[in-house]
């Protein structure tokens, strides 16, 4: 099973917070993104962050960074990975989507992304989510730039895929 908070503070309580605040988000959000392309979009980025992070902040490796109170698994970081990392993904894929971006805007929107991302983390240290050893948050936007830029790619391909298959249902 998943290991408890060493002590249930800031950190866990920024979770709480902002998982409660983005199931808000999605509840109340119009939801352009077909059910199928939501599901695959929310586990490809529940994905990425677990081998993100599996990669960079385990032992070996690299342990560059720790989450939450402990370098172990626990039960907020299942909760982190399992929530909030795919709903996170999830609103940059509806609104990507939605908006059809093409060129010049998809190169801003990725930006925009990132850097909403680096400020996110920025908060997310402030409250001890994460405790960096060696990392920065310049390698995190070089991360966040590929990971995007991967995600517009798995998005731009299962997109494709759909309208074929749709059509082929039709």
């Amino acid at each position: 099973m998943f290991k408890i908070p060493i002590d249930f503070d800031e950190n866990e309580w920024f979770i709480l917070l902002v998982l409660t605040s983005m199931i808000v988000f999605y509840i109340i959000m119009p939801k352009k993104l077909p059910g199928t392309l939501t599901l695959l979009m929310m586990l490809f980025y529940a994905f990425l962050g677990r081998i993100a992070d599996f990669i960079l902040a385990f032992d070996y490796p690299f342990n560059l960074y720790d989450t939450m109170d402990t370098s172990s698994y626990d039960l907020f970081d299942f909760i982190t990975y399992s929530t909030v990392y795919p709903l996170y993904g999830f609103f940059f894929a509806n609104f990507y989507y939605s908006w059809n971006l093409k060129g010049f805007y998809r190169v801003v929107y990725i930006i925009v992304w990132v850097l909403m991302s680096l400020f996110f983390e920025y908060i997310a240290i402030y409250f001890q989510v994460f405790h960096f050893n060696g990392w920065n948050l310049f390698y995190s936007f070089i991360v966040y730039v590929v990971v995007f830029i991967l995600i517009v790619l798995y998005l731009e391909l299962t997109i494709k895929w759909y309208k074929q298959e749709t059509l082929r249902g039709s």
